[in-house]
């Protein structure tokens, strides 16, 4: 009997897809088999297969969040690129935004003489909104929730339309949910909105515009998306991608997709839009020279650009975080070796895989030091933001063609699918660690233990410890500028103090030069701190050579003995204040006074606050 896969037409390749209606599809088992969906009674209501599967999903996603609701800012917040920026930074601009100096296009708390608003987050979003509306730690749980809901259902939806065909038993159907649901409940990093983790969502309706099915609710997600997500971050990658998508189509259907193309061209005037002083500082900004023109060029060799590129690809990145290991090393082998019959779907598979290991190489061929050409301003690289969707595409593909296989003796292919997808729902919910630490204190609570001491919201930022320290310096904190030691400028910041040090993304060049003064002698002391701040410079940050991390709690003690500050040059820039998290014993040598310690139970710092003395005594530094 003729083999199944050489019956049939071969179909053209891979992307060209809508104008003559195929399909992206994996092959089913039989297209005539019955597609009618089952009905379970329970509890006296009727549901359909659909309606149980995406029930009992929904209920996991639900517990998977329920820990946050519970604890609320006893929670455990990333704080990486998190709390030690993002969210400082969008509480300031609810106070920005009701001050008399919004009108002036400069935003004061990180600067004395103020970060142009490129460098904040733009008012016209959704997280934008929430921070406006909500107090802060009721902003940040609500955007978290909404960001793992958009995930999970804008996957689902995609897998759905996707693999239409193969809805046809309840084990594919669940197969699909929970794929869906192991993407829900990744660590996506929210502060991006839905960047990465409402990729699927996007791309479904563009499923729906390359196939001509397009209806009002898919333009209403092309219209949503910009409000939620990056331009910089994936905007640009995710619209360079569906531009390569049309191009592709048009090149092998000989048919310009027209919609497709007004979609795309839609998401993109769209972005511009919201970001348009972004675009105009970018590309027609004047007098604003950004300190990123000073990132280090590219230094890897090319071994070592291959090592980043293997990295990459079996690990991801850990601002995309995806937790693909073991479907790429477990469950996609595990296919392939299945798959030597089903052509259709090995094609796929190696399709998409081949789109993630040129992402890879791409990332690690633009670190290689022969590239160094290039300029560092802008992360081109940043493809690595649409590896997460491929891999969990590619892990749904994995586990229908295994679950259409009759292993014989072996039994049916149905639960080795099953049990692949068990263990990646499992991997990924042990990976997430602060998850893990919410359920351990609610347990704690429950049996009356003590907390474990782990760095919560509430913790970090000890609104009630700097209230102290507010109150007793009695001055306006406007009128005053401040620095931090052994402790992020965040916390300061968060807390309404007008701080000189912060983390930007982009802040001016000659700011950074002179902020240099200040800690000059010190970065000559550490080759470490040296490179972190010359080649990159994103954390203007007091660094001490004799400290080795940035963060020093009541549990982590430090003292420095020989610390080295441009006095001078501090008060140059307007700094009267130093709050450190250690105690610094040459304080005198550095023209400090110690005003007091501050520190209460339910804090995790210890703070140190200097005053900068207006008269030097101190010898100056040869």
């Amino acid at each position: 009997m003729e083999n199944q896969e050489t019956s049939q037409p071969e179909q053209n390749w891979g992307l060209c897809l809508g104008a003559n209606g195929q399909r992206l599809e994996v092959e089913s088992p039989s297209k005539s088999a019955a597609k009618e969906a089952g009905v379970l009674t329970l509890a006296g209501l009727k549901l359909t297969r659909t309606q149980l599967i995406i029930g009992f999903a929904t209920l996991v996603l639900v517990l998977y969040l329920l820990p946050m609701v519970v604890l609320w800012d006893d929670s455990h917040i990333r704080i990486h690129d998190n709390l030690d920026s993002t969210v400082p930074s969008l509480t300031f601009l609810n106070r920005y935004l009701a001050s008399p100096d919004s009108g002036s296009g400069l935003i004061e708390p990180f600067l004395r003489l103020g970060t142009p608003r490129i460098g904040y987050t733009r008012f016209l979003s959704v997280i934008g909104v929430l921070w406006v509306v909500l107090e802060p730690f009721a902003a940040y749980l609500v955007n978290d929730i909404l960001v793992h809901i958009v995930a999970f259902v804008g996957m689902l939806l995609l897998l759905r339309r996707l693999f239409r065909e193969q809805i046809n038993s309840w084990v594919n159907e669940a197969l699909l949910a929970g794929v869906a649901l192991c993407w829900a409940i990744l660590p996506h990093h929210t502060a991006y909105g839905v960047s990465i983790a409402g990729q699927p969502l996007l791309f479904a309706a563009f499923f729906n515009f390359l196939r001509c099915r397009a209806r009002i609710w898919d333009y209403a997600i092309v219209l949503f998306f910009p409000l939620y997500s990056s331009l910089a971050t994936a905007g640009v990658f995710i619209v360079a991608v569906l531009a390569l998508i049309f191009v592709v189509d048009w090149v092998c259907n000989r048919r310009a997709n027209r919609r497709f193309f007004v979609a795309v061209a839609l998401l993109l005037a769209w972005y511009f839009v919201l970001n348009h002083r972004l675009i105009y500082e970018f590309f027609a900004g004047s007098g604003y020279v950004s300190h990123r023109t000073e990132f280090a060029q590219t230094s890897l060799t090319f071994s070592g650009a291959l090592g980043l590129a293997r990295e990459n690809l079996v690990e991801g990145q850990d601002h995309a975080v995806s937790l693909h290991k073991y479907i790429f090393l477990l469950a996609v082998p595990i296919a392939l070796f299945a798959g030597f019959r089903r052509n259709r779907s090995l094609k796929w598979i190696l399709v998409l895989l081949g789109a993630t290991a040129a992402i890879s190489a791409f990332r690690g061929l633009l670190q290689w030091n022969a590239m160094s050409f290039l300029p560092r301003v802008f992360q081109f690289d940043r493809f690595y933001f649409l590896q997460p969707t491929i891999w969990y595409i590619i892990f749904a593909l994995c586990l229908l063609m295994v679950a259409s296989l009759d292993l014989g003796y072996f039994g049916s292919g149905k639960y080795y699918a099953v049990a692949l997808l068990v263990f990646q729902f499992q991997f990924v919910a042990n990976s997430n660690r602060l998850r893990l630490n919410d359920v351990d204190s609610i347990v704690r609570k429950v049996m009356g233990r003590p907390p474990a001491g782990e760095m919560t919201y509430r913790g970090f930022f000890s609104e009630e410890l700097f209230r102290d320290i507010a109150e007793f310096i009695g001055r306006p904190q406007s009128s005053y500028r401040v620095v931090s030691l052994g402790i992020f400028p965040a916390v300061a910041q968060y807390n309404g103090f007008y701080t000189l040090d912060g983390y930007r993304t982009s802040y001016p060049l000659w700011y950074k030069r002179a902020f240099r003064k200040i800690i000059e002698w010190e970065l000559e002391k550490s080759p470490k701190w040296k490179e972190y701040f010359d080649t990159w410079g994103s954390r203007c940050y007091i660094f001490s050579s004799e400290l080795d991390e940035l963060m020093y709690t009541k549990q982590r003690r430090a003292r420095v003995y020989n610390l080295e500050l441009n006095t001078a040059a501090l008060r140059a820039l307007g700094g009267e204040y130093i709050i450190s998290a250690v105690d610094i014993v040459n304080d005198w040598t550095n023209d400090l006074s110690l005003l007091g310690v501050f520190e209460n139970d339910d804090s995790p710092w210890r703070i140190f606050l200097y005053r900068v003395r207006d008269e030097p005594v101190s010898a100056q530094r040869r």
